[in-house]
């Protein structure tokens, strides 16, 4: 299954903003562990986030019968507050809505990457509450700390042709470097016909791949794609690197994401090995599809829930590698690009290849 990238979320954040002046109603915590924010404006407005996605949702997801802390501290504080802006932060995966009202100003703050969170601050960005109290470094996601978002990196208007790295594959020299999701950068491969190894790249065709991307992200035309009659793909644009798929045109990336996360299939496996605090997953290179991972909690509780916390992300490795096996990518192509998600994630989990099974190994 397909998790949003920034630039997706980038779009998202412009669409929402037609909502701003909405009366904030409800915000409720779901049976499926996603977060939903309701505004009013004339008629209800759903918005349903979990660590894969955020839209506005046409059916909202049945909800907890007894609320968290959590969310009676947001309605609390957000009671009769207006929506003044929706803002994307660091040009990164975190999605702010910004309330006035009779309390003061409050901001709740979406975190889309990792395990997900959701932060309730004040008007001076000190957090009132969390719905998950971490530390990450001088990341303390906990009341009475100012929030720090993660590190800004490199978007699309400070590239250049200088940002990629002298060795490796052309998408993954570019992606490791900048805030660019790697979805899109093999699109702007793809049309350019780019080298995909970078040291055969000449300066000006880096140059030009750049300025593709420019034009990429500049780019309305949500659509889904399909593969046997089943949506494995959503796009903010039209896709030559999917050409040969058969797609459907939305009116907004809203209206696209909904229909592909209420069809695609949900199903993934976990398999839990036993062993000293490690979990290790295993994906035979097979063109049919991937085997499930099968969840032997009852042998291993502690790496089940590591594997359940991390759902998202196990899904997206997954869904990246059976998209690239049948690419016919190389292992080497596979596990680097692996690697980045990981990367990306924050999590502490190693990629390796071995006897072509991809093998994961967590804490």
């Amino acid at each position: 299954m397909q998790s949003m990238g920034n630039w997706d979320y980038a779009v998202i954040v412009k669409e929402l903003q037609q909502y701003s002046g909405a009366y904030f109603d409800k915000f409720y915590i779901c049976t499926d562990d996603s977060t939903l924010l309701r505004l009013r404006k004339g008629k209800a407005v759903s918005i349903v986030s979990n660590p894969t996605a955020l839209y506005v949702t046409e059916k909202p997801p049945e909800t907890l019968e007894t609320p968290p802390q959590f969310v009676m501290i947001v309605r609390k504080w957000l009671e009769n507050s207006t929506l003044k802006k929706v803002e994307q932060m660091n040009g990164d995966r975190i999605v702010a809505f910004n309330f006035s009202g009779k309390p003061g100003e409050f901001t709740l703050v979406f975190e889309q990457f990792a395990k997900g969170n959701c932060l309730l601050l004040d008007k001076d960005g000190v957090i009132v509450e969390a719905l998950k109290r971490e530390e990450y470094g001088a990341r303390k996601l906990k009341p009475r700390e100012k929030y720090i978002a993660p590190p800004a990196r490199k978007n699309i208007d400070e590239i250049s042709s200088a940002d990629f790295k002298e060795k490796g594959k052309t998408v993954s020299a570019l992606a490791s470097s900048v805030n660019i999701p790697p979805f899109y950068i093999e699109e702007a491969v793809n049309r350019l016909k780019t080298p995909p190894d970078v040291i055969d790249a000449s300066e000006e065709e880096k140059k030009n791949l750049v300025a593709e991307l420019k034009k990429i992200k500049a780019e309305y035309a949500p659509m889904v794609y399909f593969e046997n009659e089943k949506p494995v793909y959503f796009a903010f644009t039209e896709l030559q690197k999917l050409a040969h798929l058969e797609k459907k045109n939305f009116e907004n990336l809203s209206q696209a994401l909904y229909f592909y996360y209420t069809n695609v299939e949900k199903t993934i496996e976990k398999k839990v090995d036993k062993g000293e605090g490690k979990i290790s997953a295993r994906l035979g290179f097979q063109q049919a599809a991937i085997e499930e991972y099968k969840s032997k909690a009852a042998e291993s509780s502690a790496k089940a829930d590591y594997i359940n916390a991390n759902y998202a992300l196990f899904e997206e490795l997954l869904a990246t590698a059976a998209k690239m096996v049948k690419e016919k990518k190389s292992e080497n192509e596979v596990e680097a690009k692996l690697i980045e998600i990981v990367k990306n994630s924050g999590e502490k989990i190693e990629i390796k290849i071995k006897d072509g099974k991809i093998e994961v190994e967590a804490p």
